[in-house]
């Protein structure tokens, strides 16, 4: 003879699950508690998930687990949005409840606008695919040391629901340098920007050519020990603010910030003093005073003596005749044959006549002639 038992339970009643959001690509746990769930069997507990937005169902194996004292379940591939847990200890009866599940896809940086913020603290806007409002930005300084923040403001593109932008505030450190930023929903999976964040200080900026002509037209540089690369530079010229750009080097001066000087008119220069302010900003809005530009009128050439190269082409030294010629450490002279040229520092004598040496040319090149003189370093005529 054989005999068999048969077990009654009470109908659980579930009070909570650990964690209420997860991706929705699967294959993580999560942890089901409540009231009498300790007689679950390994093989026959089953959770099923259902998502009502997408009418997608999925049922999964649960395990009890005693040091938990919770069923602990894979939380299976799902359709973004709501899951709502039933719970069947035998495998068949299942139980429903208010508890659910949030699935979402992994947001992606995109941008990061400015990719630049003073230590002092500041605003930056992180540009993303699969924007969440519940979004954290985990900022790793230099240090290493790991700041986690909460967004202030989230936007969803109503054209692409999949595109957004968040705000979040940084806040005053003491560190300088680049910054690692990552984003996450959970708090434990997180999605890395693929570039860095850089914190900076009060950079002290000079011009080391300071004069341009009325005319516009001149590049300029601003330089400064700490200066880096950035994608927001911008220059502030008197009344006139344009867009700056990094340089690894530029000639002589090495790492800088480089921009186009406007026309006097424009900058607001005035008749009796030519002068104006000039400040930069690596993120837009973060200014710093360079010093002061000093306009001159246009000065234009109008002779070259002796106009020939030495012998096979060795340098030689020549007078630039012409006039409204500016004294400055940083006069330059372009040589230029066609597509080549060649800038090489000449040396002020007066207001009508600079002094120059030529560079030294192969024979093919002995035609070549100075196209103009420069007082400022950018500006020619």
């Amino acid at each position: 003879s054989s005999s068999s038992s048969f077990s009654f339970y009470s109908l659980p009643l579930l009070s909570s699950v650990d964690p209420a959001m997860r991706l929705a690509d699967g294959n993580l746990p999560l942890l089901l508690r409540g009231q009498g769930l300790r007689p679950a069997s390994s093989s026959f507990a089953k959770v099923r998930m259902i998502n009502s937005q997408s009418k997608q169902v999925v049922t999964v194996e649960g395990k009890w687990r005693e040091e938990e004292e919770a069923i602990e379940f894979l939380s299976p591939s799902m359709l973004p949005g709501a899951a709502t847990i039933e719970l069947a200890l035998n495998g068949q009866q299942y139980v429903t409840s208010q508890l659910a599940v949030t699935y979402y896809l992994m947001p992606e940086v995109l941008d990061l606008v400015p990719d630049c913020c003073p230590s002092a603290g500041g605003e930056l806007r992180v540009h993303l695919k699969n924007p969440h409002p519940h979004l954290l930005v985990r900022l790793r300084l230099p240090s290493k040391k790991e700041l986690l923040l909460q967004i202030q403001q989230l936007e969803v593109s109503q054209d692409d629901p999949s595109r957004g932008s968040a705000v979040v505030k940084i806040p005053q450190v003491e560190e300088e340098g680049p910054v690692e930023l990552a984003v996450s929903v959970d708090g434990s999976s997180f999605a890395a920007a693929r570039n860095s964040v850089i914190l900076f200080k009060p950079l002290q900026p000079s011009l080391p050519i300071s004069s341009c002509s009325l005319a516009g037209g001149s590049t300029i540089a601003a330089v400064a020990p700490s200066i880096f690369p950035a994608a927001g530079w911008r220059v502030r010229v008197g009344a006139v603010e344009a867009p700056a750009k990094f340089r690894p080097s530029w000639g002589e001066v090495g790492a800088c910030v480089t921009f186009e000087t406007p026309a006097g008119g424009e900058a607001g220069v005035k008749e009796e003093e030519k002068k104006v302010e000039v400040a930069i900003a690596p993120d837009g809005k973060t200014w710093m005073a360079c010093g002061q530009l000093t306009y001159f009128e246009p000065f234009t050439c109008t002779d070259l003596k002796p106009n020939k190269s030495g012998k096979e082409g060795a340098s030689v030294n020549v007078t630039v005749a012409g006039s409204g010629f500016v004294e400055s450490e940083h006069v330059f002279v372009k040589f230029q044959q066609d597509e080549a040229a060649r800038v090489v520092r000449g040396e002020y004598v007066s207001d009508s006549a600079v002094s120059v040496t030529t560079p030294e040319v192969r024979k093919e090149e002995e035609s070549e002639e100075p196209d103009g003189v420069a007082g400022d370093g950018a500006g020619r005529a």
